[in-house]
Order: C-alpha cells, then structure tokens, then sequence
C-alpha cells in the first residue's frame, strides 16, 4: 500500500470544497471537525489546518500526520464519501523542550545572514495535535461514516 494519498482520492478544488461545506453534515472530534456528503465514486478527502494550530511547519505536520491516519483508518473500500477533515486549534500537547546541544545549526545565520536549514520556531519547545488523539477523531468519524 502506498504510504500517500493518491490525487484521485483527495478533494482539491474550491468547488468542491464548497459543495461539501454547503452540502454535509458536521461531525466534531476533540481535535477535528469533519464535513461529511454522500457522493458518487472513490471516498476524497480534503484537509485544512488554520493558521490559529500554529506556524507553516506545524501545520504541515499536522497534515501529514491527519493524511498518514486517513490512509491508515478509513478504509479504501468505503466509497461514495466526500469527507472535509477541519484541524482545530485549541487541542494542542505540549512538546518536551530539546537541549541547546542538540538543536544543531537551526538558529544558525549562514552566508549572507540567511537562516541555516530547518525552522527556528520548531526548533524549542511548541506544541502540536497528537497523532494518537487524530487516529481517534478519525475512527469516530469512521464510525459515523458507517452509520450513515
């Protein structure tokens, strides 16, 4: 199995996005709010994370990490589903801070005063969904994906 989803299975457009806001039904988790609408073919997905979750790095991870449990939980077979999954941002865990030492070259300038590989806000402490209480928002929403 591919550890990604492919592009046939995911909503990309706004339109369509809107067609499921207007048309779906809501269903909230303690860290994801799901639009759910009955559709013709493969079950799409689609994924926003708000700025309010956290910077441009966390919210990718928040992404990767709904769209690897996505991948895992909801199962490939279940058709008929156009599922916009909503990241919130007040459920958040804290991260253990890292060691000075152990930060490497992130907060380093290089040549020209550009700041060296990785992301100086990630670097100390910051907080993130967890992908244990994702995997559970996912299988509620699963659940009700079924019971539909």
């Amino acid at each position: 199995m591919p550890f990604s989803l492919d592009k046939s299975r995911r909503i990309r457009r706004s339109s369509d996005y809107k067609r499921v806001y207007d048309e779906g039904v809501r269903v909230s988790g303690k860290g994801l709010i799901a639009v759910i609408r009955p559709s013709e073919g493969p079950l799409r997905v689609g994924i926003t994370v708000s700025r309010k979750v956290g910077s441009a790095c966390v919210r990718n991870l928040v992404k990767r990490r709904i769209r690897e449990a996505v991948r895992r939980e909801l199962d490939p077979v279940m058709s008929g589903w156009d599922v916009v999954l909503i990241a919130r941002g007040q459920t958040k865990e804290k991260r253990p801070k890292v060691a000075k030492e152990s930060k490497g070259a992130v907060g380093v300038k290089g040549p020209g005063g550009q700041k060296a590989a990785g992301c100086v806000k990630c670097a100390g402490p910051a907080s993130y969904p967890s992908f244990s209480g994702i995997i559970k928002d996912i299988k509620r929403i699963a659940g009700r994906l079924s019971g539909i």
